[in-house]
């Protein structure tokens, strides 16, 4: 598996996407018993989840493998096969500008705004 697309609650629950098309939950919530995730108990650095596609991690070092996420996250559908195919792959379809200059703020808006019409 590999993750496309991650978008985090509040909860400490993550929408995640797959490159397969998946789409599905992942609860954080146990792993913030361990001391690598202590940063995680608040929900601003929670929130500044990075994707790495078969990683995903937080500025405080923690970080959960793909194989972790896939053994534990429960699948609650499929994305359109015709929003997968596009590339670069933008669950929206759109085009974004996603240079230096402004950081790809446009394109993770644009996904984050999409992936929540996926109604996870």
């Amino acid at each position: 598996m590999k993750i496309i697309d991650i978008l985090p609650h509040p909860n400490w629950t993550l929408s995640i996407v797959s490159e397969d098309g998946r789409k599905g939950e992942f609860d954080v919530g146990p792993y913030l018993q361990y001391e690598a995730f202590d940063d995680l108990k608040m929900v601003s650095e929670f929130m500044k989840v990075s994707n790495g596609g078969y990683f995903i991690e937080w500025n405080c070092g923690a970080d959960l493998s793909v194989d972790t996420i896939e053994a534990y996250w429960k699948v609650t559908g499929n994305v359109s096969t015709m929003a997968m195919t596009q590339k670069p792959y933008s669950p929206s379809g759109a085009q974004f500008d996603t240079s230096k200059k402004n950081g790809g703020s446009e394109l993770k808006a644009g996904i984050r705004f999409k992936l929540q019409q996926y109604a996870f």
